[in-house]
């Protein structure tokens, strides 16, 4: 279940990079180097699309994109606690695959 979990979370984090950079992750001329691109290369970084997006929304969706079962959130749980912690102005950890342990407080994102 935990492979599942984890193709779940991807998979909704695609969808959330979409929604909010309205741009998709990848795009190519045939569907195998879309595929290909969104398994093996880093996804833009959201703010070049959605400069205005909360940098702690920014950092969910990048952590929600993560390859590395190392760094990726391990169950929605993990997601939700972020989301609150965001809502509420509590310092929320910034993730970027690029940027890594770098702490702002939620009313700067």
């Amino acid at each position: 279940m935990a492979e599942c979990t984890f193709q779940y979370i991807w998979s909704f984090g695609v969808v959330l990079y979409h929604l909010c950079s309205g741009v998709l992750s990848f795009e190519g001329a045939f569907k195998k180097a879309v595929v290909y691109a969104n398994l093996g290369e880093d996804f833009p970084l959201l703010c070049q699309f959605a400069p205005n997006l909360p940098c702690g929304i920014q950092s969910v969706i990048g952590h929600m994109l993560q390859r590395s079962k190392e760094w990726h959130y391990q169950n929605a749980e993990e997601i939700l606690k972020e989301l609150k912690q965001f809502s509420a102005g509590t310092r929320v950890e910034v993730f970027s695959p690029r940027i890594q342990d770098v702490l702002v407080p939620a009313s700067l994102g």
